[in-house]
């Protein structure tokens, strides 16, 4: 996906979520709590640029803070997968993370959000190089490739809808960025990504709130 592809498409997401907010109704804002899951699709990236797209899947935990701000405590867990004739890349990265939500309209049915957040995350992934055969028609055999876990930590910003179906139960849409810079050092030899981590991904959840 080129640059401009992923801007058309996050514009066109920022316009269905303001329109399903203008035709929204009001909510009650009695229910505090809210537990939820979401799966979604995304890509992972680092400064070389993107290494392939996967499943995402998490959930958490919400809490109303007052009419306008909440409360979020989740984990997800975001995959990769990339291959050429040349490699084969994939893995995966544990989120954990916590984050303040602005509810724009907070007394309609459906309440456009806001996203600020800290996260940690440990990517696991592998490396794979593939044989190669020169003209010559001998053989080369590539390396041993490379596989590790390394640990990041960094913002995200996201931007979301609780579209409530009935008094309890939510449809949550959201898109999400972050940028995650590494804890420890960087070997070249051992890990798969080079930092800062670039993560991105839009999810559908569902909420129940009490």
């Amino acid at each position: 996906m080129n640059k401009s592809d992923f801007c058309l498409r996050v514009v066109f997401l920022l316009l269905l979520i303001v329109m399903l907010a203008v035709a929204g109704f009001a909510q009650n804002e009695s229910y505090k709590r809210e537990v939820y899951g979401n799966i979604g699709y995304g890509m992972l990236g680092d400064d070389e640029g993107s290494h392939g797209r996967d499943l995402m899947f998490g959930g958490g935990f919400g809490y109303r803070l007052s009419r306008r701000w909440g409360l979020a405590i989740e984990a997800s867990r975001n995959g990769n997968h990339r291959e050429t004739a040349e490699f084969v890349m994939d893995g995966y990265a544990a989120l954990v993370g916590g984050a303040l939500q602005y509810h724009l309209l907070a007394e309609r049915k459906t309440q456009p959000y806001l996203r600020f957040g800290l996260s940690y995350a440990r990517y696991d992934g592998r490396f794979i190089p593939n044989p190669s055969t020169p003209p010559s028609g001998f053989s080369v055999q590539p390396g041993s490739g490379k596989s590790g876990a390394q640990n990041f930590i960094g913002p995200d910003f996201g931007i979301g809808a609780k579209i409530f179906v009935t008094k309890s139960v939510s449809i949550r849409p959201e898109f999400r960025v972050a940028p995650l810079r590494g804890l420890g050092g960087y070997e070249p030899f051992r890990h798969v990504l080079e930092p800062p981590l670039f993560a991105s991904w839009f999810s559908v959840g569902i909420g129940y709130h009490w």
